[in-house]
């Protein structure tokens, strides 16, 4: 970095501070504290069999072109016993200028290849991540002019089949499939200057949940200078996609930030589901909740942590794959800068 850099810092300290121990409006902060619903369940036996999925990537830029390593697998608890699911691993080179949004929409595919298959074996399967904010990604990528390069190896990624696919996999699965989201900056809630996360997790303590909201709800809003769009035009877009295909338009998802255990990590809960008639938000999370608790281990799902530790591909990981297909002395993107890794 340049020099001055640690000079702007020290000047900019105050006003990074301030920003994050904002002094938020005494209303906003009863708002924080009244949507959210202490819930503490009775405590019981794990009866039903859980997954846990995950995908990760990473790649190494060299001139002209990267190499990539991408997985995905699952991680189930069904009576006790821990098992391992059927992993999905690509290695291979790719040359694009939208390596990492090639990748995302690929390990998309490999994540919902995985939902497919493990909820015939499980009765409830946990995704990392946001299923709103990977439809979105997908709607976006939809609508850019770019031609993806990952689609030539893998037809079936690109950005309409692989929404038909999420859409319709989760649709046969409905009520088994929920997305649980370690970071999230979306601020469709409370309209703040940071993500809801930050406020739910900074202002309440007790284990719970934010009072629960269908994705469609969520619209402009204007408030404190800040005005931003929430997922309501995408949960739309996503409807006329399901109508053209002759099926029920009815897609939404249950959204919720919910914290398991005493002072712990607040996470955001999405429950896709197709029918919005006739459902009870509060007692749909409380039984995620309920279902999710017993294989908690310091607040927070023990199928996640696992799988996360499996699919994570580090810096070393994608070295020593060059190493043994025969990169090592192959120039990177940065080799005139020194060192052949980065």
């Amino acid at each position: 970095m340049l020099p001055e850099t640690l000079e702007i810092a020290v000047r900019n300290a105050n006003r990074i501070k301030t920003a994050i121990d904002e002094k938020i409006a005494e209303e906003r902060l009863k708002l924080i504290k009244e949507l959210w619903i202490d819930f503490i369940p009775r405590a019981k036996s794990i009866n039903i069999c859980i997954a846990g999925i995950d995908s990760g990537y990473n790649y190494l830029e060299y001139r002209g072109y990267a190499l990539y390593i991408a997985n995905a697998t699952w991680v189930g608890i069904c009576k006790g016993m821990e098992e391992l699911g059927e992993q999905m691993i690509d290695v291979d080179i790719l040359s694009t200028t939208l390596i990492e949004k090639e990748l995302d929409m690929l390990t998309t595919h490999m994540e919902i290849e995985a939902v497919e298959k493990a909820s015939k074996l499980y009765d409830l399967v946990l995704v990392d991540g946001s299923i709103l904010v990977r439809l979105n990604m997908l709607m976006k990528a939809r609508g850019s002019h770019e031609r993806y390069i990952i689609s030539r190896k893998h037809p079936e990624v690109n950005p309409d089949d692989l929404r038909l696919k999420i859409l319709s996999t989760l649709m046969r699965n409905e009520g088994k499939v929920i997305y649980i989201a370690k970071k999230s900056y979306a601020r469709d809630l409370l309209g703040l200057s940071k993500g809801d996360i930050y406020y739910f997790e900074r202002y309440t303590q007790n284990p719970g949940f934010s009072h629960p909201i269908l994705a469609s709800e969520f619209s402009e809003i204007e408030g404190e200078g800040i005005r931003f769009l929430g997922f309501g035009p995408m949960i739309m877009e996503v409807r006329k996609l399901l109508a053209n295909q002759g099926l029920e338009p009815n897609f939404d998802a249950v959204v919720s930030y919910v914290r398991f255990d005493y002072g712990g990590r607040v996470y955001r809960l999405e429950i896709p589901i197709f029918t919005t008639q006739h459902i009870d938000l509060i007692e749909m999370v409380k039984n995620a909740i309920r279902n999710i608790l017993p294989i908690c281990i310091q607040g927070y799902p023990y199928v996640l942590a696992r799988v996360d530790s499996l699919v994570r591909v580090s810096n070393k990981d994608v070295e020593r794959v060059a190493m043994i297909v025969g990169l090592y002395k192959e120039p990177t993107s940065r080799e005139p800068l020194g060192g052949i890794w980065r």
